[in-house]
């Protein structure tokens, strides 16, 4: 009876091992981020910087002359998150996105809760192009690139 016992526990040991593994992600493989980006029309400046073992950034208006929104990318034991916190929306309420996909020159965010936005993209074309998408789950929204800085 107990080599039994020990059997079926060893079986679901490896089976629970075998389950699905929250994606996990180095910070650091994006560095690509990092740096200052200007849209097309220069009235939206999105800075990246690598702290801490996370990406911490901002959105700044050009028209309003002020930091509309922070941002930050992190894994923690949950996954890979991206938050946003805009201080004129939703009582300034943080937004997290988890990370749906992933490759060396992108990173897809997901959050079924908003009305807007459920998905944020950033897509590096080249070294000082980014292609960044925010979308809902219909597929409306907005896609643009920025250009980095010098």
């Amino acid at each position: 009876m107990k080599t039994y016992s020990i059997l079926a526990i060893l079986a679901l040991s490896i089976f629970i091992g075998c389950g699905p593994k929250e994606k996990s992600i180095v910070i650091d493989d994006y560095q690509w981020l990092q740096g200052s980006w200007i849209d097309q029309d220069s009235t939206g400046i999105e800075t990246w910087a690598l702290q801490n073992g996370e990406l911490a950034g901002n959105n700044f208006s050009s028209q309003e002359n002020k930091i509309m929104e922070t941002m930050r990318i992190y894994n923690d034991a949950d996954g890979v998150h991206y938050e946003a916190t805009v201080a004129s929306e939703d009582n300034g309420k943080t937004l997290s996105f988890k990370l749906m996909y992933n490759s060396p020159d992108s990173l897809h965010f997901y959050n079924n809760v908003p009305e807007f936005p459920n998905h944020i993209m950033y897509k590096k074309l080249t070294d000082t192009t980014l292609q960044l998408t925010i979308k809902d789950n219909n597929d409306k929204g907005k896609s643009y690139q920025v250009y980095r800085m010098k």
